[in-house]
Formats: structure tokens, C-alpha cells, sequence
């Protein structure tokens, strides 16, 4: 809504004709832009409709239109997490003393929202500004919609989060799987890819930023770095005693009589070769 003095008549003299109704490009509109635009195609995002004009000078601009604006993303908390954008719109080419944008509410219009099926909107906020550059002394002011929004984390836990738990578990419960079972590999390697696996659909699932790194993240890459390491690396003197000592009373047994059957063996060994009858 603006005042154009130009457009003013007496409804009187015009047979009481107060509003009437002509297309948007024949008259005067202000240059109000996304500052923070991120669309290459910035004119086709708004709708040209008639401006509506009253006898009093008024001009009433009532067009739809679909932004894309940047925003930047904080995604330590995905999928628990909060955004809070901003867009910023202003005059591009006038100043404050003649183009002067001013906000009726603190509070963004709601009426017509429409329920996102990932986004849940918290608040939107108004608020006007005014900027002062190095080259100009006038003003040049702002609004700025402050937009919260809250992430439904309903499908990323079903379909991420569990799923992911499920896997550390196993992962973790290989670990106490006898180390002469064959199934243990078998376990280790497809736990090992499945958590490559989630890593991959968590990177998609995420905006590229390198500001911060998921809490979901460092978890799934300890799991797979510790079955990678155990893997490849005999494990210290210092684990290996600990191991021994909260060992199951039938494995420190069978390792017992292990030990005890192969000292038999060469004793056995060491007579026969001593008799000279050992081929």
C-alpha cells in the first residue's frame, strides 16, 4: 500500500467512481526487492495484478509471490533442530526520505499459511530498520521478516535414527562374540558397510555446510573406525589384560585347558624324540 498524489480525483465529478482497478504496469510502483534474494529468476516469482486505486490517492497492490531466499543452516541438532531465516525487503534505488517502507504489526500476517509436512513454523516476526551506507547520508530503511522454524523429526527418526541405533548395537554386540566363530567377520564386515551406508543417506539428507558437523554423525564414524581398527590391529598388551580379566569363567577355562593340552603334547613330543622313535 502507497499514496501516489498523482492519482487523485473527486469521486463527484466522475459520476461517484472511487476505486477502479488497472493492470500493475501502468502505474508508478516502488522498487521493494529481496535483499537477500537467492533466485536467478527474480521477476518471474511475483504475479502482475491490478493495482487497485482509490479516489484518495491510495494504491492497494495486492499480488502473490514465491521467494527463495538464503538462509544459513545449523544443523548440529539434525533432526531436532531449529532455523531461524531472515528476509530482508527494501527499496532498491530510493532512499528513506523518498521511499519510506513502514510496518502496520509486529507480527507476520498468518491467515493464509498453509501446514509444511517437514517444517513447523514457530514464529514470524516483523521488524524495520534503517541503514546507513558510507556513501550516502540519507537513510535507507527496511523490513525484515524473522522467521523460526522446527524440523519434524518424525520420519528421519523411523527411518534414520532407529535404524542406525540397531546397527551400533550390533556393531557393538560383535565384540563379545568368541574370536574363533567365523560368523564374527561375516558380522563385523556387514555391520561395517551398513554404517557407510547411513553416512551416505545422512550427507544427502543434510544441506552441504561445513559451519558445524551433525551430533548424529561422530557416533556412526567411531563404530566404523573401531571394527575398522579391530580388524586390521592386534590390540594392546593393556586391553588384552583387561579382557582377561573380565573374561566369563567358561572362557578363561577353555583357554586353561588349551594351554594345558599343548604343554602335554610337546612333553610327549620332547620323550618320543628323546627315545629316537619320533619320524
Amino acid at each position: 500500500i502507497w499514496m501516489d498524489y498523482g492519482l487523485v480525483w473527486n469521486h463527484t465529478e466522475f459520476g461517484g467512481i472511487k476505486v477502479v482497478r488497472i493492470p500493475a504496469d501502468k502505474v508508478w510502483r516502488p522498487d521493494i526487492i529481496l535483499y537477500n534474494n537467492a533466485d536467478s529468476q527474480y521477476n518471474n516469482a511475483i504475479l502482475s495484478t491490478n493495482v487497485i486505486i482509490s479516489s484518495d490517492g491510495n494504491l492497494t497492490w495486492l499480488s502473490s509471490a514465491i521467494f527463495r531466499s538464503s538462509c544459513k543452516i545449523n544443523v548440529a541438532w539434525f533432526p531436532f533442530d531449529e532455523q531461524n531465516c531472515s528476509m530482508k525487503f527494501a527499496s532498491w534505488s530510493y532512499d528513506g526520505f523518498r521511499v519510506n517502507v513502514i510496518i502496520q504489526t509486529k507480527e507476520g500476517d498468518l491467515s493464509n499459511y498453509v501446514e509444511n509436512g517437514e517444517w513447523d513454523l514457530i514464529t514470524m516476526l516483523v521488524e524495520r530498520n534503517e541503514v546507513y551506507y558510507s556513501c550516502c547520508q540519507e537513510p535507507y530503511p527496511d523490513v525484515t521478516f524473522h522467521i523460526v522454524l522446527r524440523r519434524r523429526p518424525l520420519f528421519y527418526v523411523f527411518n534414520l535414527i532407529l535404524p542406525c541405533m540397531l546397527i551400533t548395537g550390533i556393531a557393538l554386540l560383535s565384540f563379545y562374540m568368541p574370536s574363533d566363530s567365523g560368523e564374527k567377520v561375516t558380522l563385523g564386515i556387514t555391520t561395517l558397510l551398513s554404517m557407510t551406508v547411513f553416512l551416505m543417506v545422512i550427507g544427502e539428507s543434510m544441506p552441504p555446510t561445513s559451519d558445524t558437523v551433525p551430533l548424529i554423525v561422530p557416533p556412526s564414524m567411531e563404530v566404523s573406525t573401531l571394527k575398522l581398527a579391530y580388524r586390521m590391529k592386534r590390540l594392546p598388551a593393556g586391553v588384552v589384560q583387561k579382557f582377561k580379566r573380565e573374561m566369563p569363567a567358561y572362557e578363561s577355562s577353555r583357554h586353561l585347558t588349551t594351554v594345558q593340552n599343548y604343554e602335554i603334547r610337546s612333553k610327549i613330543a620332547l620323550v618320543l624324540l628323546q627315545n629316537g622313535t619320533l619320524v
